[in-house]
């Protein structure tokens, strides 16, 4: 479905349409934004035809519940089912550890959906899954030159909800290459947790001396945790001719990292979950976005 602002124009997929994996969220999907009719800034996970990167489909801006151990999955025992939200009931099928690119076989949550000329909501009603049950509501907004992108979790079922959320952010600003053209700036000082090939990290900034020509790389950040609300911002710039774009997270971020391979750019801010049954917990991340100076 095709949402615009007037200066914006946004692609958001529906539910199991574009993606319909075990991994990332279904709901709010945004597989391209464009500003002005002309510059872009998503991209898919992989190039077409390439698995190098050892892709799960991700594309554009696409958010998951749970990266590394979704609600439930520890306790789970081999043939019951675990919930992933924004996705479904996933069946543990062996006794190894949670990966997020294993084919889980699912069984969807159910998805309603709605939409104006400028938004697009989602909502996915609970099913029950071993005392495990939320409701969760997320609308896409566009005003200008901002995307709004705004959650609402509920806890309806007998278990506490823990786990965290973040966007992907598959992001190549005029199909920009990781390299000299790109820089990624924090609202906080970060520093890379261990080393990675191909790039500089110093201070607030996130930088690439040449064009990155590995296959891919992932590094948690440091710093971030100790940061005030109005610091938990990014962005991604493109030097020479001055597209960026920025994202604000209304939750201050408890942890967050880089992804990128030789054409893709993830800077991923991470928001914590900690749901008693009853309970509900909303956040936002606003996106604005900026055309290259004439």
């Amino acid at each position: 479905m095709q949402i615009t602002s007037g200066r914006l124009s946004v692609h958001v997929a529906k539910p199991g349409s574009v993606y319909a994996g075990p991994r990332f969220d279904w709901t709010g999907l945004v597989t391209q934004v464009t500003l002005d009719g002309s510059h872009t800034f998503c991209t898919t996970e992989s190039a077409a035809g390439d698995d190098t990167a050892g892709s799960t489909g991700g594309i554009g801006l696409c958010n998951e519940f749970g990266l590394q151990t979704p609600i439930g999955f520890t306790e789970c025992k081999v043939g019951q089912q675990f919930p992933k939200l924004g996705v479904g009931r996933l069946t543990r099928i062996d006794r190894r550890r949670y990966k997020m690119n294993y084919p889980y076989p699912i069984d969807p949550f159910p998805i309603r959906t709605s939409r104006g000329k400028n938004w697009a909501k989602f909502v996915v009603d609970p099913m029950d899954c071993r005392g495990y049950a939320s409701r969760l509501t997320k609308t896409v907004r566009l005003a200008d030159t901002t995307l709004t992108i705004s959650y609402l979790l509920e806890n309806v079922g007998k278990k506490p909800l823990q786990t965290d959320e973040y966007n992907h952010n598959f992001l190549a600003l005029n199909n920009t290459p990781t390299g000299p053209d790109l820089e990624l700036t924090f609202g906080m000082p970060v520093r890379a947790k261990r080393p990675a090939p191909g790039f500089r990290c110093k201070d607030k900034q996130f930088w690439w001396p040449k064009p990155f020509k590995d296959t891919a790389f992932w590094t948690p950040l440091l710093g971030v945790t100790r940061a005030q609300q109005v610091d938990s911002w990014w962005e991604l710039r493109q030097r020479r001719t001055g597209q960026a774009m920025r994202e604000h997270v209304s939750s201050a971020w408890c942890k967050s990292a880089v992804w990128g391979t030789p054409r893709v750019v993830s800077p991923e801010a991470f928001v914590k979950v900690d749901l008693a049954p009853g309970n509900a917990q909303g956040w936002t991340r606003t996106y604005t976005f900026e055309a290259p100076h004439s």
